[in-house]
């Protein structure tokens, strides 16, 4: 059990790790190249599944859930070819 002060755990890919939706508002997000992308406002879940299916950002349209690719203190994001 972490105590208090400990460091959050990181969710990756492929690991089962659940946390709260309400964890991941406000959240900042960076690309996988270090760009700031933004700040999550909300997050849309797929009702028959149950699952997170994009996060939505302050200002800017959604990235699909399947983009992110680690959760801890900040979002890491694929970035995506321009």
């Amino acid at each position: 059990m972490p105590k208090w002060g400990s460091p959050k755990p990181t969710a990756t890919r492929g690991e089962k790790v659940t946390i709260r939706v309400s964890s991941l508002y406000d959240k900042e997000v960076f690309s996988s190249s270090g760009n700031h992308i933004g700040r999550i406002e909300n997050v849309m879940i797929e009702a028959r599944e149950g699952r997170v299916s994009a996060i939505l950002l302050k200002g800017r349209t959604g990235i699909p859930f399947d983009r992110v690719m680690a959760v801890g203190d900040v979002v890491i994001v694929k970035a995506t070819k321009t």
